[in-house]
């Protein structure tokens, strides 16, 4: 353990202490304030962390006056709200603070991981002396991974915090809500003993920083007296399977399906899902959402389901905690409050030995939420083994997320079988977990490695193809058929991404200077939550070029492909589309790029390290050279491996998947 914690920067020595936070932040009492400090400092580069919009302001200020400025919020929604002018805005750079620090497999993520992982195995120590004699193995596995999943994002924010110290000047705080960024506040405070770290700086307009408590010295786990968790919960659950019986009792068999039919990226699977259930089995269908959902997106979902006439048949199982309250006794939610704080304490104390108090102090609020997530997801595990009684089969597109995993749990305890499909690519990133379903149906031969890599059995894996994929292969053939979308054998389509800003801007200096040398048309297509720092530089860059043109962010990707000889960009789901249809793709891979997200390996890509590369195999492709010609062969012999690809574009492969496990 301690070789873990000096990986995640967590030792200090033999006995960790809490830092007080007097001796880590300077403290300032408003934004103007700090920012008038920070404006005499001697920091050249700021980084401005903050929850709302009108940080924006701050940021503009500091960096009109010649002081480079990285605004960094606390998540990716409040970051796509920000809007610059492209004036001025060459000194100013804004993200979120995981999307800046916790990229798909960079080394915060794997600490992030690595540090959730420490909670998760104290509450597996818990669940298993609570739970005994009421949850199986897989249930408990299930509830572990929703841990995981919830706790994440404060671990990539709480390691972040360390990286954010060490890479600028000074950082200011700048927060409108002390209280619901207590966590990221004692972050900074953990790590603001780091040598060689700038300076801190918190703002908190309009709060008295003195009632926020941020001294994790003497603060405990908290406390229930009297408590016996493990008769505690055994009496919960008996309650919950009777009451349970009585509110979900009474369906006939039917097939449970786990979907998101409200999300543009994982809808196309669910309702694949849907689809053939219904057209295949006469039995009803118990539809659940991916998580717990609230009112609003509850709504949503029943709502599509209406307009596409499946209600009848249909019934969307609502998992909230409104729910719950509206139909269970209020005794099992006194009972399960008492639970709660106890259960907080035992997990507090489970992983006490292993980490420092003032980083138990970071996520004691998030551990406390988390325990009426749990116990939220408890009730919802007891009305599924009720509805298990009368289930043929479970079916998800949303393998990775707690409904589907407490479904699949349950099934697997009931002998009722389940059956996943692939959404999405996933990569060798630790985040990722193994098939919760006995049967996954996996986009590619990659993909399938990707799943044996992280513990599937290869007995449950069969490779069926993308509902996504096929469907914009589909379009884009069609679009190809249109009077006038002829290909431009001189163009290339240069896909952008975002959260990758560095590469994004040294892509485009690149295509400019070829574009230039060899007379060739550039299509810019910004990603649709493209940073718009990042969009106005690369504008920037593009203005100089009068072959470049850069396309509005909601311009459709899929009518540019088949207007251009070659497809140049990253990683992204467009350069896989692109290659299946049977266009060229260069990876522009300027920085290393992780195996299991290079499309190159696989015989889709050439890849290209650096620019004199790129304008290289950019010059062949478009000459119909050597190297184009082994591209186009070594895509022949990928889809001879996965002919799931091949035209016709068809469902066929995922439809037979789906209809098997409903007739098998």
């Amino acid at each position: 353990m301690l070789a873990i914690l000096r990986r995640l920067g967590l030792f200090r020595g033999s006995s960790p202490a809490a830092p007080v936070v007097e001796r880590v932040f300077d403290l300032a009492t408003g934004a103007g304030h700090a920012a008038d400090v920070l404006l005499e400092s001697r920091a050249d580069s700021i980084a401005v962390v903050a929850d709302h919009a009108g940080a924006l302001d701050t940021a503009k200020a500091l960096a009109g006056r010649g002081k480079k400025v990285t605004l960094l919020c606390i998540d990716d929604a409040t970051a796509e709200r920000m809007t610059v002018s492209e004036r001025g805005s060459r000194d100013l750079t804004i993200s979120s603070l995981p999307k800046h620090y916790a990229a798909p497999l960079s080394q915060i993520e794997g600490e992030a991981v690595l540090l959730t992982q420490v909670f998760c195995d104290g509450l597996s120590k818990v669940l298993c002396n609570v739970a005994r004699g009421c949850l199986s193995s897989a249930a408990v596995d299930a509830l572990i991974d929703a841990l995981r999943l919830f706790l994440y994002l404060d671990a990539a924010r709480f390691q972040a915090a360390r990286s954010c110290l060490q890479d600028f000047g000074a950082t200011l705080l700048l927060f409108q809500d002390l209280k619901a960024n207590a966590g990221v506040i004692r972050s900074f405070a953990h790590h603001g003993g780091v040598p060689g770290s700038g300076r801190v700086y918190l703002s908190a307009a309009g709060t008295a920083i003195a009632d926020l408590s941020l001294d994790s010295r003497d603060e405990g786990a908290p406390q229930e007296e009297g408590v016996d968790l493990t008769a505690g919960f055994s009496a919960l659950w008996h309650t919950l399977l009777e009451h349970a019986a009585s509110r979900v009792g009474g369906d006939d068999t039917h097939v449970a399906v786990c979907g998101n039919i409200v999300r543009d990226n994982y809808a196309p699977a669910s309702w694949k899902l849907v689809e053939v259930v219904m057209r295949e089995s006469s039995d009803g269908m118990i539809f659940h959402s991916t998580d717990f959902m609230d009112a609003a997106r509850q709504e949503k979902t029943r709502v599509a389901f209406l307009e596409r006439k499946l209600e009848g048949r249909c019934r969307v199982h609502e998992t909230s905690m409104r729910r719950y309250r509206d139909t269970y006794p209020s005794s099992i939610f006194e009972q399960s409050a008492r639970l709660k704080t106890a259960m907080a304490a035992a997990l507090m104390e489970a992983t006490r030995s292993q980490l420092p108090r003032s980083v138990l102090a970071v996520f004691r609020p998030r551990l406390l939420k988390y325990m009426e997530n749990l116990f939220a997801q408890v009730i919802f595990m007891a009305e599924a083994m009720q509805m298990m009684e009368r289930c043929r089969l479970v079916a998800t597109s949303m393998d990775l997320f707690p409904v589907s995993r407490i479904l699949c749990a349950v099934a697997r305890d009931k002998n009722v079988p389940t059956i996943g499909i692939q959404a999405q690519l996933i990569s060798a990133s630790p985040r990722y977990r193994h098939a919760a379903a006995g049967r996954m149906g996996v986009i590619d031969s990659a993909q399938a490695g990707i799943f044996r890599a992280l513990g599937t059995p290869e007995q449950s894996l069969e490779v069926v193809g993308s509902v996504n994929y096929v469907d914009r292969l589909r379009k884009m053939d069609a679009l190809a058929g249109l009077e006038g979308a002829a290909t431009d054998g001189r163009s290339i389509l240069f896909a952008m991404q975002h959260s990758n800003a560095a590469q994004m801007i040294a892509m485009s200096g690149a295509l400019k200077g070829i574009a230039q040398r060899h007379g060739l048309h550039i299509l810019v297509k910004p990603h649709p939550n493209q940073e718009l720092p990042v969009l106005h530089e690369v504008k920037r860059i593009f203005a100089a070029c009068a072959t470049a043109t850069v396309l509005p962010s909601g311009s459709d990707t899929y009518a540019c492909i088949p207007r251009c000889a070659v497809v140049v960009g990253l990683n992204s789901n467009v350069l896989m589309e692109s290659a299946l249809a049977g266009k060229p793709v260069v990876i522009a891979a300027f920085s290393e790029l992780h195996p299991s997200i290079d499309f190159s390996l696989v015989g889709l890509a050439l890849k290209a390290p650096d620019a004199d590369t790129l304008e290289k195999y950019l010059l062949d492709i478009i000459a119909d050279g050597p190297l184009s010609r082994q591209l186009a062969a070594d895509r022949e012999a990928y889809l001879r491996r996965n002919p799931q690809f091949s035209r016709p574009y068809t469902h066929d492969r995922i439809e037979s998947f789906i209809a098997s496990a409903l007739h098998g």
